[in-house]
């Protein structure tokens, strides 16, 4: 009785051992990419542009990390952030349209990074 206890508790050590050598080995296939969708629904301009912004550095962190991660970012523009990034700024406050103006800019970046943007 007591062998078989000694043989089944080195069946699991061999195992854990197995998977604590193979984990790692996995998860270096699975860190070569990265995908996010956000949506995003804010429809005030100043936290639109902080979120936009945080979305933006986040991607380009991912690139920075070297050719092997290729972040893939989509940011979908639903309900009222869809006036956010609009021509029209007709009945709103000068430091809304300053901050759509920047709203504008990061958009332009992501764009040229490859961020893809809907509506």
């Amino acid at each position: 009785m007591q062998r078989k206890i000694v043989i089944l508790i080195s069946i699991l050590i061999v195992a854990a051992l197995m998977l604590s050598v193979s984990a790692p080995a996995m998860a270096k296939d699975y860190s070569k990419e990265a995908k996010a969708v956000f949506d995003f629904r804010v429809g005030n301009a100043k936290s639109a542009s902080i979120l936009l912004t945080l979305i933006h550095q986040t991607y380009k962190d991912m690139a920075a990390r070297g050719k092997d991660m290729k972040p893939s970012f989509v940011v979908v523009f639903i309900g009222p952030s869809v006036k956010l990034i609009s021509h029209d700024k007709t009945g709103m406050t000068e430091e809304d349209k300053k901050i759509m103006d920047e709203i504008a800019n990061t958009v332009a970046l992501m764009s040229k990074d490859n961020i893809r943007l809907e509506l």
